[in-house]
């Protein structure tokens, strides 16, 4: 069981992990529709927490960014 719990917690930090570097803009929807005419990707849909909305996308350079938009 130890081992699995260490495989699921390796597998959820590799996520932060590849995120390369996070910025912040004032709409995400607007960027999300320029990023996908671009032939981006976006691995985590826009996400409401209580102070923010955040997404991370992958570039068609492979990079990925996390952006965050204030709520």
């Amino acid at each position: 069981m130890h081992c699995l719990k260490s495989l699921v917690a390796a597998e959820a930090l590799s996520l932060f992990k590849s995120t390369q570097a996070t910025f912040l803009i004032d709409s995400l929807n607007d960027f999300r529709r320029t990023l996908i005419q671009q032939r981006g990707v976006i691995l985590a849909k826009p996400n409401k927490v209580p102070t923010k909305i955040n997404m991370r996308p992958m570039h068609p350079d492979e990079t990925i960014i996390e952006y965050l938009e204030f709520a």
